[in-house]
């Protein structure tokens, strides 16, 4: 283990099989008007372990394309609990420490500020491992997301800050089981499985990267040579984001419905692989290979559990993008997601993590001129604007990307909102709003979206604002401390001016005496503070009064000597 380390939604109540494939197995729709489950597959989609009885005697560790680990390229936080079905037999300790560094290499490289948590079950199954996300959340929930799409919880939560589960009732945001009878399990981290050895961790890596969103929605009979695609909703079949990037051997999209209907006997050709195989194309996954479509695994039987949802396990076996094609060698290992799953994972719209970026070589330098912004006071019915300005270095050469959200009442985007894409050395402006609709103090984010290196995606903004009264021309708030003692330390007054105006302040005795004028001039809109010495002032209860234009707040304060 590294060091340190411990809306619209689809509920999924069965696994995802991911050692052979994934299926989803059921499914509930949670929402406001209604409730609908989804026939569960036939028999013949059921996982099951498949070994290639080979001893490859390959491997690739996570230093071969990242250099030295480093918990601070940890981006997000990966949170496993344990759980034992296994008719008594409960999780070894070394098969922990090796989901913990599996879990570990995946926090590498994703970036999420809300922790992705995974059930770990250790029990008896019928394949190396099976899992999937407790949810899939609908593109209406997601403002960055791709129209009429679904994505895996974790995803989500990712792509928004929002965390899902806190309104569905669910602890996790995925599943993994893990076979608990298998006798050779590597148990290593070093990525040195011996002949015979099932590499434990390669295993749970691949697993886990079905929870985050490596699966579709395609299933096929071989019986009526029909393939069909899609999830319900509003009463129409919506594919995951993955599903989108499936295309045919000629570039024709498997969601064309013109030319591949749904469910379809021409769909079911293309899905498995008579119309020039199935290829993932997506921009940064096709620069991996330079320039070519990802072959995606499509026997000319289908297989369920296998087909569509792993790479092609005779392109891809024996290289660094091994992770998830369909069956494992012995003595084979795989510490990392690959070059092809990190470009897959940015394709679908994932925020990477540093690990992921350093292996795509993504050479985009961010740089954002605020991290708050303070709108001061404004007047109910007014407004006030600020602005920040987002920067790809100059030194660079690949362009910054990204988008600019808004949240918290009151805040508005009114130039730079929505997408961007900045060229090296060019600069974006983003100008906010306040414009208050009550009385008070008013907090809100900006969250930046983008695929620099250098900072966290989204960077946050931090806004905040207070609302006064349409005809209140000053805001005076009592001093501090109060009391306050002679000789030993001043008292601050604090105020603050909605607009440029003429200030004067004056303070008085109790019996309503000029003492002294504390401010007499034109400032600009703004807070301000004056320190008041208690110097030649006698102990007693005092009156500080403040006067812009024809308005008047005036406060008591307390000496004591």
């Amino acid at each position: 283990m590294f060091p340190g380390q411990t809306a619209r939604f689809i509920l999924l109540s069965g696994f995802v099989c991911l050692f052979l494939g994934i299926e989803l197995l059921a499914a509930q729709i949670i929402d406001p008007q209604k409730i609908r489950t989804l026939p569960g597959p036939v028999s013949d989609q059921v996982c099951t372990l498949s070994n290639t009885h080979v001893d490859a005697h390959y491997s690739v560790q996570l230093q071969d394309l990242i250099g030295d680990l480093s918990p601070q390229q940890m981006d997000t936080r990966l949170e496993v609990t344990y759980f034992n079905a296994c008719g008594g037999n409960e999780w070894p300790e070394e098969a922990i420490q090796a989901f913990e560094y599996a879990a570990d290499i995946w926090s590498m490289h994703l970036d999420s500020s809300v922790p992705v948590r995974i059930e770990a079950r250790w029990e008896n199954i019928g394949a190396l491992g099976q899992a999937g996300p407790s949810l899939i959340i609908h593109s209406s929930a997601i403002p960055t997301g791709e129209d009429n799409s679904w994505y895996a919880v974790a995803q989500a939560n990712a792509m928004t800050g929002i965390d899902f589960l806190e309104t569905s009732g669910e602890d996790f945001d995925m599943v993994v089981s893990v076979n608990c009878t298998l006798q050779n399990w590597y148990f290593g981290l070093d990525a040195e499985p011996g002949s015979g050895d099932i590499d434990f961790v390669t295993v749970v890596l691949h697993e886990i990267g079905h929870g985050i969103g490596f699966f579709g929605t395609f299933l096929a009979s071989n019986i009526r040579m029909e393939a069909e695609w899609g999830i319900p909703f509003q009463e129409e079949e919506t594919p995951m984001i993955y599903d989108r990037f499936a295309e045919d051997g000629e570039g024709i999209s498997l969601l064309e419905e013109n030319i591949y209907p749904n469910p379809s006997n021409d769909l079911y050709q293309a899905v498995t692989g008579m119309r020039g195989g199935v290829l993932f194309v997506g921009p940064e996954s096709t620069r991996m290979l330079a320039g070519e479509g990802v072959y995606l695994y499509s026997p000319t039987s289908w297989q369920g559990g296998a087909s569509f949802s792993h790479l092609d396990e005779d392109t891809f076996r024996q290289t660094e993008n091994a992770l998830m094609i369909p069956r494992f060698d012995q003595a084979f290992a795989m510490h990392t997601p690959g070059p092809v799953f990190c470009g897959m994972l940015d394709d679908w719209g994932w925020p990477l993590g540093s690990g992921c970026r350093m292996i795509l070589d993504v050479d985009v330098f961010v740089q954002i001129s605020e991290e708050t912004l303070d709108f001061d006071l404004v007047n109910i019915g007014r407004f006030s604007d600020r602005t920040f300005f987002i920067s790809n270095e100059e030194t660079v050469s690949d362009t910054l990307i990204g988008s600019v959200q808004v949240e918290g009442e009151s805040f508005q985007i009114q130039s730079g909102d929505g997408s961007f894409s900045i060229e090296p050395g060019e600069v974006l402006e983003v100008t906010v709003r306040f414009q208050p609709h009550r009385v008070g103090v008013q907090e809100g984010v900006i969250q930046v979206y983008h695929n620099a290196f250098n900072e966290s995606s989204p960077f946050e903004v931090n806004l905040s604002g207070e609302g006064l009264e349409e005809d209140v021309l000053a805001r005076l708030d009592q001093n501090f401390p109060n009391p306050f003692h002679a000789g030993s330390e001043p008292t601050q007054i604090n105020y603050g001016l909605p607009q440029n105006s003429r200030v004067r302040m004056d303070l008085f005795d109790s019996l309503g005496r000029h003492i002294k004028t504390m401010v007499d001039e034109q400032q600009t809109a703004g807070r301000y503070e004056y320190i008041m010495e208690s110097h030649n002032l006698a102990s007693g209860v005092y009156i500080y009064r403040i006067v812009v234009d024809q308005f008047m707040e005036s406060r008591k304060m307390t000496l004591i000597r």
